[in-house]
């Protein structure tokens, strides 16, 4: 199976890229056969402290994956300073005063180069929470965070005296 899925992953434009989805495949194949080893026949004993953080990692992505669907279907993305719009081949395009040549032009005499960056970069940052791409941004989150409680609960050590509690 893993290997079926490494030759699937293998990207012949950068070779580089091979081992980090071969790594990503076999956690991925890790996480399967933990979903379904009891349907094979086998039988590995959790602790309840793995068990706990797989739950929460699972409740968290579920969670973050509802919130994220009803963002993006509730949410509207019209800008609120529209200075007026251009039209391109019967496209509408929303046109912001800070879009505009001289706002830029004023914004590097004042500042220079480096005003004019981090003005675009505020602008870009702020836009991630607002409308669909709030949506995107939340399920980036979700699944983040629930990896790091997957991935914790497949690094913990054994029970007391090598036993597992579950």
């Amino acid at each position: 199976m893993q290997s079926q899925l490494q030759s699937w992953l293998w990207i012949p434009a950068y070779a580089g890229m091979t081992t980090y989805l071969s790594r990503i495949a076999s956690w991925f194949q890790g996480l399967t056969w933990i979903v379904f080893e009891e349907s094979r026949g086998m039988r590995r004993k959790y602790s309840t402290r793995q068990l706990r953080l797989f739950l929460i990692g699972a409740l968290i992505l579920l969670a973050g994956l509802a919130a994220s669907a009803a963002v993006y279907l509730t949410a509207a993305d019209d800008p609120g300073d529209v200075d007026g719009y251009v039209f391109v081949d019967g496209n509408a395009y929303a046109v912001t005063l800070y879009d505009s040549k001289r706002y830029r032009h004023d914004l590097e005499l004042f500042g220079g180069k480096a005003a004019v960056l981090a003005d675009d970069f505020n602008r870009w940052l702020a836009s991630l929470w607002h409308g669909k791409r709030l949506a995107f941004v939340l399920a980036v989150l979700a699944l983040g965070v629930a990896l790091v409680f997957f991935r914790a609960a497949l690094n913990q050590p054994p029970g007391r005296n090598g036993e597992r509690d579950g």
